[in-house]
């Protein structure tokens, strides 16, 4: 059994999405955030990134955005399903793509994998969370605040707190819980959160460490691995 989270990067300066994410220590005994930097092209078509041990490239890239969406595979089954959210037509989509397929000709990057027992738990939550999600429909999404494919996985991160740490910090639309003032868990359940249709809040946990989020933008702290959270670039690893 396997669990995945993929995304790909909008990177300032470039014509093309590029791939520019930072890697922090695994957190999760198997599970492992799997990082890059790439610039690809082309149509969307198999991208040859199925779940794999992977070699990490610290790329430091002024980012814009992030699409990120959700591959499973339970035990005997013969083939992945991808699971995301998009801004046309009906927004949850499964199977529109290969579980490893390019977005927009970018080869997307493994956040997360959580295998064998631990993949065999979160499952049927994320059976359940995905059924659930409230924005599934047409007409919902909306690229900014939210909600958009990071608020479905951030949606589904608060059902599944194993699957938290894959939230990157430019992933905008992940603190969107509505145009009602947000005050509960953090989506890792290790601490709280605060936050206003996505535009203004605050997160505080043990994962998260500190987040600040104006107008979707976030700026912060992480605690356990040292790292600045920034805008624009995401998380700058203090070495500590």
């Amino acid at each position: 059994m396997v669990v995945d989270l993929r995304a790909f990067s909008v990177a300032a300066g470039h014509a093309w999405p590029v791939v520019a994410i930072a890697r922090p220590p695994p957190l999760l005994g198997r599970s492992r955030l799997v990082v890059g930097r790439h610039i690809a092209s082309g149509r969307s078509r198999a991208g040859g990134r199925r779940p794999c041990p992977g070699r990490s490239h610290r790329a430091l890239e002024s980012i814009f955005a992030h699409h990120t969406w959700l591959v499973t595979k339970e035990r005997g089954a013969r083939h992945y399903r991808r699971y995301e959210v998009v801004g046309w037509g009906r927004a949850l989509r499964i199977d529109a793509h290969p579980a490893d397929g390019r977005w927009y000709g970018n080869t997307p990057r493994i956040l997360l994998t959580l295998r064998g027992k631990e993949a065999e738990r979160a499952l049927p939550r994320i059976a359940k969370a995905i059924a659930a999600y409230p924005n599934s429909g047409r007409g919902v999404y909306a690229v900014w605040p939210g909600p958009n494919s990071n608020t479905f996985i951030a949606s589904i991160a608060r059902q599944v707190p194993e699957l938290a740490p894959a939230l990157l910090p430019t992933a905008i639309g992940k603190d969107f819980a509505g145009w009602s003032l947000y005050a509960g868990r953090a989506p890792s359940g290790t601490g709280g959160q605060l936050s206003l249709g996505g535009l203004f809040g605050i997160t505080v946990g043990g994962v998260e460490g500190l987040e600040i989020n104006v107008l979707g933008l976030v700026a912060g702290f992480d605690v356990r691995h040292p790292a600045l959270k920034l805008p624009g670039w995401g998380r700058i690893d203090l070495g500590l």
